[in-house]
């Protein structure tokens, strides 16, 4: 677990974006990002990553994005079919696909995604969690009362979910 801390307008989007391509860039293979606790702050962290990573114009296959994936939309079995190209050795690492995966932080859908994470083999698979806002519902805010808050709760479930994961909190 990192964490990133930065004043408002300070390039802490820009910072993880980056971090999001170093990371496929060394051969993690999923890149979540949880971002934003309103629809508003999650549309514009999802667009400004689709921007800055040139997701709608690239020529290569560099990239999948699915934004607040769900199981009933299949996207387990999408994102599975990508994973299976890094467990081939063989095929070199220009030709492998990373799945970046935006989410907003918000209790269903961080459940919906648990719900796809649960069905996909993640051994030996690194992946990088990117909790934007973190001081906006990632931490335990009920830790005083001895309980654990929604939100939080999601997060630990997802991290457990996931046996080769790196933690960034901005």
């Amino acid at each position: 677990t990192g964490l990133v801390v930065g004043y408002i307008q300070s390039g802490k989007t820009l910072s993880f974006t980056t971090v999001a391509a170093l990371a496929r860039d060394n051969e993690f293979p999923l890149i979540i990002v949880i971002a934003g606790t309103s629809i508003a702050l999650t549309n514009q962290s999802k667009n400004r990553l689709r921007a800055d990573l040139q997701l709608s114009t690239r020529n290569d296959r560099s990239w999948r994005h699915l934004h607040n994936p769900k199981v009933r939309e299949n996207d387990n079995i999408k994102i599975e079919s990508v994973l299976e190209d890094w467990r081939e050795h063989a095929l070199p690492h220009s030709q492998k696909t990373s799945v970046l995966l935006t989410v907003m932080k918000n209790h269903k859908q961080l459940q919906h995604l648990i719900d796809v994470i649960d069905r996909l083999d993640l051994n030996r698979i690194p992946t990088l969690i990117i909790d934007d806002e973190a001081d906006q519902a990632g931490l335990n805010n009920l830790i005083n009362q001895g309980e654990e808050s929604t939100t939080y709760q999601k997060l630990r479930e997802l991290k457990e979910l996931i046996p080769h994961h790196t933690f960034l909190q901005y």
